[in-house]
């Protein structure tokens, strides 16, 4: 039996495909794949246009041995998805529904990072909306987090390394930087600036945080305070560009 962890933020399970309401759209310069039985169901639509765009701009991988890389989707001249319409909507989506989609259209923007015990879900910043959610939502980078219990099968491997898990000082260092990034400030600038202060410190320790913990902790209060009252501001804002020293002409 094993501990597992799972992250969520908040900005991630707000996130909802704006559409056509997008500043932008995502449906341009990917290299999608499809797999065989995704394929089968576009040729066996039976809506002329998925048909008619099925035996134009999807073309079998010749080079690709794996099923779910059956065929990929060609791109137009313009550089979009040919099952893209005038609306910014994917016409996929709409006759044939979400499940018929490929895995990529149907999971992004969302990353899901797995190491081991620990699971974190996030957005991708490529995506206008992504980026919105972070910037502008007060509650964005608020977080919940799931504990359970799951089973794990023992084996053993001859010569192999077992790769460790993620230590408990890493899950603090991480618990850390999370609520500083969350703190109360008058700009984001300010956390990335407290950010950037607190993990110069942990270097200077060699991240040993559980035998510095009350040096740690002491320095995270600080500049969570420092954040509430402006005093990070104000230091942000005493940094200066240095003067450029011109070099003497020569005649």
């Amino acid at each position: 039996m094993k501990l597992h962890r799972e992250i969520t933020p908040v900005f991630y399970k707000n996130f909802k495909c704006r559409g056509e309401q997008c500043l932008s759209h995502c449906c341009r310069g990917w290299a999608i794949h499809i797999d065989k039985k995704t394929h089968k169901t576009y040729k066996a639509a039976h809506q002329i246009e998925i048909k008619d765009i099925t035996e134009k701009y999807l073309i079998p991988n010749s080079s690709e041995q794996h099923a779910h890389r059956y065929a990929y989707i060609a791109l137009k001249e313009d550089g979009n998805c040919p099952f893209l319409n005038q609306q910014k909507l994917c016409n996929i989506y709409l006759t044939l529904g979400p499940s018929a989609m490929s895995q990529t259209c149907q999971t992004y923007p969302r990353i899901e990072t797995s190491i081991h015990s620990y699971r974190q879900h996030s957005l991708s910043f490529s995506c206008p909306e992504a980026v919105r959610l972070v910037l502008f939502h007060p509650d964005a980078l608020k977080y919940e987090e799931k504990t359970s219990v799951k089973r794990t099968k023992i084996t053993e491997s001859v010569g192999s390394a077992r790769r460790e898990d993620v230590t408990q000082e890493q899950q603090i260092i991480q618990l850390f930087c999370r609520h500083l990034i969350m703190a109360h400030s008058p700009f984001i600038e300010d956390n990335l600036y407290a950010l950037v202060q607190f993990m110069i410190f942990l270097q200077s320790l060699n991240y040993r945080v559980e035998e510095n913990y009350p040096r740690v902790e002491s320095l995270f209060s600080s500049l969570v305070k420092e954040l509430s009252d402006g005093q990070i501001y104000q230091k942000r804002k005493a940094i200066t560009t240095p003067a450029r020293v011109s070099a003497p002409c020569r005649t």
